[in-house]
């Protein structure tokens, strides 16, 4: 999950709620994408926070699910962009 705002805790939270037996959070995370350039520069302001989470199967869709309720509630000038890859394991 890429989440552009000032409080990441709104996210983690979620995943909390949600039961993820854990998450990771990279903050300052900088780069570019369909919201353009994030360096945390002048000429790009802006930084985003990244949080990964290894879920099983069964818990992907309502996790999902939960996360976009999340985003569509989020302030405006802040996003939450979510990418769901399959996992061949996890140790």
């Amino acid at each position: 999950m890429m989440y552009a705002g000032a409080n990441p805790q709104r996210i983690s939270s979620v995943l909390e709620a949600n039961n993820a037996p854990g998450y990771s959070v990279l903050h300052d995370v900088t780069g570019a994408g369909i919201g353009g350039r994030h360096e945390g520069t002048r000429a790009f302001p802006g930084v985003g926070t990244m949080l990964v989470t290894v879920v099983p199967q069964e818990q992907v869709e309502p996790l999902q699910a939960a996360l976009r309720v999340a985003g569509a509630a989020l302030p405006k000038g802040e996003s939450l962009h979510i990418a769901v890859l399959p996992v061949e394991s996890f140790a």
